[in-house]
């Protein structure tokens, strides 16, 4: 049996999810933390450390540093030398499905006190995801809708926390996003995306496929029940209690091209401003590998402009003629994710 995600405090301290800051999403939380821990003096000012002076921050100021970096940035999967800061949030774009007003950015919701009831009525569909039997379309739009939170409150006697959620669409939509990523994924996936994904890749030759900074790996038992061979690695692993033997191989996304003979290359939610993701691309069309990802498009908060700005930028894998079928993994309010192809035309990398 599967272990149960590691339980996260309620309290009101802001607090670092481990899933959420793999790598380089680290690294702005450290820098904010370094900005309070050490400050340049005005020149000509005294000091009896050659010049600079130190502020010790408080441990809550540090905290509250952390937490809003984690919470604010996607996921960096990756090690990297000497990793850049990444670049200020972009202002929210509107809703281009349904044309509601734009969603402020994305914070968790650390200290919400449903946060410990709802994670409960929650778990079992949350851990059935994670271990591979992806939720539905109809599921995973009532999830990010905010309304699958108020059906289990109201359902498990919690009438006045329900009530509360359904005053307040976006508390229950931003705690039930908290909740899945902590327990699932960053990018939030279903059933029909991933019937349309294998059956388009089986349909061009793809049997075998890398997935590179993968997180915790959870596209692995589901595509390999739809007939692929998927292989999962990321530098720093995250764990999130999967099932023995489908966790990904600790390996850094560029080494993982070497040594693994596949068919098709693929990521999810590459940290926004990492240039790795075009660098990859690059690779892939140089070995006439097709890559694949999801995310926002350029601009968003995945990824760099730099993927956008390349021979053979990213297209859309969802209309009819280039092989989902209208079919696209589902969103987040405010969030703008689709199935992308990059990467030269050619005999083999063409999936579209």
């Amino acid at each position: 049996m599967a272990a149960a995600p590691a339980a996260v405090p309620d309290d009101d301290t802001p607090v670092l999810f481990a899933s959420h800051v793999p790598a380089g999403g680290l690294t702005v939380g450290m820098q904010a933390v370094a900005a309070l821990l050490d400050e340049e003096e005005a020149p000509g000012a005294a000091s009896s450390r050659s010049g600079r002076k130190r502020n010790r921050a408080s441990m809550g100021e540090v905290q509250i540093q952390l937490a809003l970096a984690s919470c604010d940035q996607a996921p960096s999967q990756r090690r990297r030398a000497e990793p850049a800061a990444a670049p200020a949030a972009p202002p929210p774009a509107a809703d281009d499905a349904t044309g509601e007003d734009p969603e402020p950015p994305f914070r968790c919701p650390c200290g919400d006190a449903l946060k410990a009831p709802l994670r409960g009525l929650l778990s079992a569909r949350l851990a059935s995801a994670r271990d591979g039997s992806l939720l539905t379309e109809a599921e995973a739009a009532e999830l990010a809708s905010g309304a699958m939170a108020v059906r289990l409150l109201r359902a498990g006697g919690e009438g006045e926390a329900a009530a509360a959620l359904e005053a307040d669409p976006r508390r229950s939509r931003a705690l039930s996003r908290a909740l899945y990523q902590d327990a699932v994924s960053w990018a939030l996936y279903s059933a029909e995306w991933a019937d349309a994904l294998a059956a388009h890749l089986r349909s061009r030759g793809c049997r075998s496929v890398l997935e590179v900074a993968a997180g915790a790996g959870v596209l692995a038992a589901p595509m390999r029940r739809r007939g692929l061979a998927w292989r999962t690695t990321d530098a720093a692993p995250s764990r999130v209690g999967l099932p023995a033997g489908l966790e990904p191989e600790a390996c850094d996304a560029a080494a993982a091209l070497a040594p693994f003979g596949v068919d098709a290359v693929f990521w999810a939610w590459w940290p926004r401003g990492d240039e790795g993701d075009a660098a990859l691309a690059e690779e892939c069309a140089r070995l006439g590998l097709p890559a694949l990802f999801v995310g926002e498009p350029k601009g968003g908060c995945t990824g760099s402009d730099a993927v956008w700005e390349r021979a053979g930028a990213p297209r859309p894998l969802s209309s009819e003629a280039e092989g989902l079928g209208g079919v696209d993994v589902p969103r987040w309010h405010g969030v703008r994710d689709r199935t992308w192809h990059v990467g030269r035309r050619g005999a083999r990398a063409a999936l579209g």
